[in-house]
Parts: C-alpha cells; structure tokens; sequence
C-alpha cells in the first residue's frame, strides 16, 4: 500500500512538473512574439498581442515605485519607443522560473536586455542604450487564455553611451 502511495505521490510530481514546464514554455511563446513584433515596429501585431495577452486591469510598476501604467499607458509608451529605435543589437525577454499561486495564478521571473540605438534629440546623433531588468509578471487565467495581469520591474539598469543612467 505504500509503494502505491508512493506512485501516486511521483506521477502527480511529473505532471505538477510537467504542467510548469507547459505553461514556462508557453508563456515564453507570448514574450517571443511580443519582441518579434516590437523589433519589426509592427504597431497594428503589437497592439493585437497586447489588447489579447495583457488584462483590461494590467498595471506595470517601476522598480522604484513611483512609475505606473495602466494597459493603454503601456501601448502609448510602446508606440513611442518604437518610433525613437533605430538600429536594435539584442532584445531578450527570458522567462527564468514560474511559481504558481492558485490553479488560475502565477508569478512568472522574467529577464529583459535591450541594446540598440534610440533616437532622443531627433536633429542629435543616435544614443547608444543598453538596459536590463528583472520583473516579476503575475499571469492569470481568463477564458482558458493566460494573461499577463500586473508587471513589476525588480531590478533595472540603463546606460547611454556607456555611461550608468540614475533610475533605470
């Protein structure tokens, strides 16, 4: 009888398992379309995957808590950063780890680099930019669909021409 315990015990570990590796993978299928589309400066794909992967109530949150944005802030402020990029040299969103917090709920730890070029002056020389962050992105279940519902930046750094940006 405790052998069986034991088996039973195992697979619902492997599918507990599996199941975290299932929403891992698919989840960075979402953060994979989202750079294809933002290194294109496909405004009309980008603001498709945004209106269906990120909840009517998203918020994002600056690491130092003073920046927030609703869902449409983050579109405005997306449509404006793809007009100041020029030339991009990397852009990785990584998905490092998923917790999950309830059958519809998750904290996934994600990974952003970006190095590129931007254009801030536009009669200026292109600046050179480099940044990094950690966020935690809390995903949750609507409609079978996941979506992302809050983001949250942890870690931040930034540097233009090789030089530390104050604030991320």
């Amino acid at each position: 009888m405790k052998s069986f315990k034991f088996v039973i015990i195992g697979a619902i570990a492997l599918t507990t398992a599996s199941a975290f590796a299932d929403l891992k993978s698919d989840w960075q299928k979402v953060l994979d379309k989202y750079v294809v589309l933002n290194k294109k400066r496909d405004i009309k794909g980008f603001d498709a995957l945004v209106m269906k992967t990120f909840t009517e109530d998203f918020k994002f949150t600056g690491k130092d808590k003073k920046q927030t944005m609703t869902r449409q802030q983050w579109i405005d402020e997306s449509h404006q950063e793809m007009k100041m990029t020029g030339t991009i040299t990397k852009v990785v969103f990584h998905a490092d780890s998923i917790k999950m917090m309830g059958k519809d709920k998750a904290l996934v730890k994600v990974s952003i680099v970006f190095e590129g070029d931007i254009q801030i002056d536009p009669k200026g020389k292109p600046t050179s930019m480099k940044s990094t962050a950690k966020t935690d992105q809390v995903i949750v279940k609507k409609g079978g669909m996941w979506m992302l519902q809050s983001m949250t930046n942890t870690e931040e750094t930034m540097s233009m021409n090789g030089k530390p940006m104050k604030g991320g």
